[in-house]
């Protein structure tokens, strides 16, 4: 679960986060210093829940919170923490009708990030929120009948998260998947190898230009650069060396990049262990158009560099073990129109 945190006090709101941060449970996406700005904030955050420290605001501005949006069918859920005394009335009145919950924590406590607290406070975001959306690995797409192409970048640890994340695909997954994992070209083609005997889909290492269809993995060819493009029979992956200077071949950047202008929000995006941030750039981009990233998450990253470059930016809808990304990518069922735009 996203969770955005509020407070004027920088300090409290890192200490929250520091409760929050047990592996699996929930994702700090953001941090605002007022209720006004987590308005603001929350359309392009995409919390499911935001957890305020002290009194809600006015009524208005907590339904405003908390409303149903034109592009998000289930609302974020509001929990405030007191460290003073229990809520008076019009508070705890606000709170029902907005099915806001709250928390009473000691401020020591608080300021040095007790475990505790924590435990309780996810404890009371979980209560008020789906179990699907509560649980992090029953996390589901917003929108898993319009992706069309899902894109993968690795690094460091890859091979190994690459192979884990695979093994759950059916085999007929109505979308490709194309990969931009960072290895020298002779490494790529012996993973094409390894994931095609263990993975339930055609797997292809891509040296030259590749018509895009559903039901197969596409693996760039190492030291050269991958992008999504369209031609007559669907969508297309290019392959070429420019740029020449790139710090990383294939970059994750160019090909999220490429997909941004081509695929736009039908794109789901991936982002496995890895050093660096190559990646974050191009998931701005596709986020910016309304598609969603989903990310390994820390514990079981190799090195958490990439991963933690889109989601320390807030454009994670989900870190997860690369099991559990694979399983979201499982449930992507492209519409009728989708299909016909793939192949």
């Amino acid at each position: 679960m996203r969770v955005l945190i509020v407070d004027s006090s920088a300090f409290v709101r890192q200490a929250v986060a520091r409760m929050l941060s047990e592996p699996g449970k929930a994702t700090v996406c953001g941090y605002a210093s007022d209720p006004a700005t987590a308005l603001e904030l929350t359309p392009t955050l995409r919390p499911d829940a935001i957890v305020t420290l002290g009194a809600p605001p006015d009524l208005s501005r907590l339904e405003a919170m908390t409303a149903t949006g034109p592009e998000r069918a289930r609302p974020p859920v509001c929990v405030f923490v007191w460290t003073e005394g229990r809520p008076h009335r019009d508070a705890l009145f606000q709170m029902r009708r907005c099915k806001a919950g709250w928390l009473l924590a000691e401020p020591d406590k608080l300021r040095a990030a007790d475990p505790e607290t924590g435990a309780k406070l996810i404890g009371e975001i979980s209560r008020l929120l789906p179990p699907n959306v509560a649980h992090g690995s029953g996390f589901r797409l917003d929108h898993p009948n319009r992706i069309r192409l899902v894109l993968v970048g690795s690094s460091t640890g890859g091979p190994v998260a690459l192979e884990e994340f695979l093994s759950v695909m059916p085999s007929d997954l109505g979308v490709p998947i194309v990969i931009a994992q960072h290895m020298p070209p002779l490494f790529t083609k012996g993973l094409g190898e390894r994931l095609g005997a263990r993975c339930p889909l055609d797997v292809e290492h891509v040296t030259r230009s590749a018509v895009l269809n559903p039901r197969t993995v596409y693996i760039i060819q190492g030291g050269k650069h991958g992008r999504i493009g369209s031609g007559q029979r669907g969508m297309v992956l290019t392959i070429s060396e420019e740029p020449a200077e790139a710090p990383y071949k294939p970059s994750v950047d160019i090909l999220f990049s490429s997909a941004a202008k081509t695929v736009g929000r039908a794109c789901l995006g991936v982002v496995l262990t890895g050093m660096g941030e190559d990646g974050a750039k191009g998931a701005k981009e596709l986020t910016d158009l309304g598609a969603q990233i989903i990310v390994q998450h820390e514990k079981g990253c190799a090195v958490y560099g990439m991963p933690r470059a889109v989601a320390s930016r807030g454009m994670a809808a989900f870190e997860g073990s690369p099991r559990e990304l694979g399983q979201v990518v499982a449930s992507v069922k492209p519409g009728a129109s989708a299909l016909r735009t793939a192949s």
